[in-house]
């Protein structure tokens, strides 16, 4: 439910505030955005992840939410600006 989300969601971000390369944190809130349908918040979370050395992680959870959503656009374009 929305709540257990919004709960989540300022869990990740406290851990990430208190260790900033926690890439635990950062792939478990890339995850979350990218199941909630918020693209851009999955690729603000992407981007912190690519920094420390991880972007072809990020392309293949990119790619596994693709394959489940085959016509979202807007991932689409998030996934083909990773390349």
């Amino acid at each position: 439910n929305k709540g257990n989300v919004a709960q989540a969601r300022s869990y990740l971000y406290s851990s990430i505030a208190l260790k900033d390369d926690y890439v635990d944190a950062h792939i478990a809130l890339t995850r979350l955005e990218l199941r909630e349908n918020n693209i851009s918040g999955a690729v603000a979370a992407a981007e912190r992840l690519a920094e420390l050395g991880f972007s072809e992680e990020v392309k293949t959870l990119f790619q596994e939410l693709l394959l489940a959503n085959p016509d979202n656009e807007a991932l689409k374009t998030a996934l083909q600006g990773m390349n």
